[in-house]
């Protein structure tokens, strides 16, 4: 193995836990996400010659895997956007402290749609159960029992 290779190589290999991940997030499935990384090695090692080694491996290993992603990407079915007048987008503060002169506002063509909530759920306090890890970043203002608030 020459020394270019196995410096790839070795970058690769570092780089792979995070890259993988990414490429996961992307896909939603392990195989292919498998599939994506196999591609990616390879364009990895095939243009390692137009890697800068000054900068960081792992943005450029990034890149590489996104584009891999972005080749099988078809958005043929998606609807086109369509660009809406003021007067129907009706934009409300803060969009007026700011000088958008040129804006375009840019939505698929169901507006209405595109800005109706189709569902909500209000998280009133956290789970109290002792066994769940707590997430939340600030104190609630129950007790332990979770019933009556905290004076």
């Amino acid at each position: 193995m020459d020394e270019r290779t196995r410096q790839a190589f070795t970058l690769w290999t570092q780089a792979q836990p995070t890259v993988s991940a990414y490429v996961h997030a992307l896909v939603g499935d392990r195989a292919a996400r498998d599939e994506v990384l196999q591609q990616v090695a390879l364009a990895i090692l095939e243009h390692f010659g137009s890697y800068d080694s000054e900068r960081p491996f792992l943005p450029w290993a990034m890149t590489i895997a996104r584009n891999a992603v972005a080749v099988d990407f078809d958005d043929a079915s998606w609807a086109q956007a369509a660009e809406w007048p003021e007067e129907r987008i009706a934009p409300k503060q803060p969009y007026f402290e700011h000088d958008f002169k040129c804006a375009k506002w840019i939505w698929t063509g169901d507006l209405d749609l595109d800005n109706t909530v189709l569902f909500r759920k209000k998280v009133e306090k956290p789970s109290l159960n002792p066994e769940a890890k707590r997430r939340w970043t600030t104190k609630p203002d129950i007790d332990s029992a979770g019933e009556t608030p905290v004076k």
